[in-house]
């Protein structure tokens, strides 16, 4: 079998193939996008017995849409991927050397003309195998759906970034394969190296809302068995009079928001963050808090001291737990929660990462 693998390139002109520039990114889903397509036939008469069959067929729309799922490397890669889901990505900064740190967060309107992600998009490209020979295929025009991370005990932090373009932009099968393959030199994140903090304190610095540094500050560190953070930025592609047939022109459908769920054991500490006194705030009016959670690798990306690390900042989200799920044999009980991103004004957004890895740009 030869070598698979997916190429992603940051188009300039949504649809169009740059021709170089690619990233690879290791995946552990599916290499190959769905491709969907809408073909009817014509309901007309053309000469034919019609009660025999109508005589041709016509395609309406087709689009194509792709999960780009794997393990959590912080590099360039991500960091484009992160920048089409928020819209906005800060100027990176030198820190300790040779890592750099920059800000993502979300923009009421990211694409289109006067916007900074003006006509760009992100073009991904399989390269599979066919019959013993690596081939690739051109998918272009990707915009961002949602931005899912995972976490569980005993293994890695992962991502799903769910992509979509219009089937137009899906270029020839069977095309010479992108050479030059490089994948991020990072480590993947692991879930049990995850830092999870809550309540007031957080040390941002720099002015709201492009901060060039977000830390715990006194915040309460808690220890959750997992979780799972889903990004929606709320918009959606449909099809308009622009000479592409399907969906093409992205608008705002909904809010940009921000979900995370996890669960944690319900304890009542002498000091320290109590996940009791927190479930208990639900009876007293709707329960608010300030999350922030830390991923480091343990991995220098500076030259002395700096890790690679993701830093998630959730300044005000609503928090609605599960039902207490006590038992009769002494087992520790465990809350389930879910939480919604609100918009905190001081702060200017809902939800905002910033990366430090070695990527200047």
């Amino acid at each position: 079998m030869s070598e698979q693998y997916l190429a992603l390139v940051e188009e300039s002109n949504r649809g169009a193939d740059p021709g170089s520039g690619y990233l690879f990114y290791p995946v552990t889903g599916n290499l190959q996008p769905k491709f969907n397509v809408t073909d009817e036939s014509r309901k007309e008469f053309r000469g034919q017995d019609t009660a025999l069959g109508d005589a041709s067929v016509r395609r309406l729309s087709s689009n194509w849409e792709h999960p780009v799922s794997g393990y959590v490397y912080s590099g360039a890669e991500l960091d484009l991927m992160l920048k089409h889901v928020f819209g906005f990505k800060g100027a990176r900064t030198a820190v300790d050397t040779t890592a750099f740190k920059g800000l993502f967060r979300p923009l009421r309107a990211a694409y289109g003309a006067g916007n900074p992600l003006g006509n760009s998009a992100i073009g991904i490209i399989p390269n599979t195998d066919e019959g013993g020979t690596t081939m690739s295929q051109y998918h272009g025009g990707g915009r961002p759906k949602s931005l899912t991370l995972n976490g569980e005990p005993g293994g890695e932090i992962t991502m799903e970034l769910a992509l979509g373009g219009a089937g137009p932009w899906v270029g020839d099968a069977d095309q010479a394969a992108i050479p030059g393959v490089a994948f991020p030199s990072a480590l993947p994140f692991f879930f049990a190296e995850a830092r999870f903090y809550i309540g007031a304190g957080i040390a941002r610095t720099g002015v709201a809302p492009d901060f060039t540094d977000i830390a715990p500050g006194a915040m309460l560190p808690f220890y959750p068995d997992n979780f799972n953070l889903t990004i929606t930025p709320g918009i959606e592609d449909k099809e308009v009079g622009n000479g592409v047939r399907g969906p093409s022109k992205t608008e705002r459908t909904a809010q940009f928001v921000a979900e995370l769920g996890f669960t944690l054991d319900y304890e009542d500490p002498d000091s320290g963050f109590s996940s009791a006194a927190e479930y208990k705030k639900t009876y007293t009016g709707p329960n608010t808090n300030s999350l922030l959670i830390v991923l480091d690798n343990g991995q220098l990306a500076g030259s002395t001291n700096q890790n690679y690390q993701m830093i998630i900042d959730l300044p005000l989200m609503h928090a609605v737990p599960d039902p207490m799920e006590r038992n009769n044999e002494g087992k520790t009980p465990k809350n389930t929660y879910k939480l919604r991103s609100l918009l905190d004004s001081s702060v200017g957004y809902p939800v905002a990462i910033m990366t430090i890895n070695k990527n200047a740009a």
